[in-house]
Order: structure tokens, then C-alpha cells, then sequence
């Protein structure tokens, strides 16, 4: 396959005035890609690593997170007298003599 390039400064919808669209996908080959806006991702997205600077809202799985979770909300809190009791209730039975 011939090395086919093509080099701009912007992309803009054949109108003008809409998004531009990549209906059988789009592949970017690159280090890094910037997007100061917001991000709406809908389905199912693999990506290898991401950052963001601010608030990440919605069902995000992740196979790692790194950073303190302190702004993570909306998830259990335990304390420890609960999880001794769940250890006690989901083990099984103690030996006895």
C-alpha cells in the first residue's frame, strides 16, 4: 500500500456546520489526543489509558484505577464491625471439637 497522506488544520461536516463523521470507524495513530470539550461515549469503549481533569460521571469500568478515590462517590462503605460480621457470616463454619 502506498504511504497516502493528507495534512489539515481543521475538519469540518461537508455543511459546515456539524460534526464530522467517521461511520466505519476511525483509527488515529498517535501519541496523544486532546479533546477540550466534553466527551459523550456510548456502547463500549477500550481504552489503554485515559486521563481526566475533571469529573467523570456515568458507569465506568476499569480493569485498574490509580489516584487516593477520594472524590469517588456512590459506593458502599463498610465498617469494620461489618466486615467482621460478613467474614463470620460468608465463611465457613469453624471446626469444633
Amino acid at each position: 500500500m502506498s504511504d497516502f497522506r493528507v495534512q489539515v488544520d481543521s475538519l469540518v461536516s461537508s455543511d459546515g456546520t456539524g460534526a464530522v463523521s467517521a461511520g466505519q470507524g476511525l483509527n488515529l495513530n498517535g501519541n496523544s489526543l486532546s479533546i477540550p470539550t466534553n466527551v459523550n461515549i456510548t456502547g463500549i469503549a477500550t481504552i489503554g489509558f485515559i486521563t481526566a481533569t475533571s469529573a467523570v460521571t456515568g458507569i465506568l469500568t476499569s480493569s485498574t484505577f490509580k489516584g487516593d478515590g477520594s472524590q469517588i462517590t456512590g459506593t458502599p462503605t463498610f465498617t469494620t464491625s461489618k466486615i467482621i460480621a460478613y467474614k463470620y457470616i460468608l465463611s465457613d463454619p469453624p471446626l469444633r471439637s
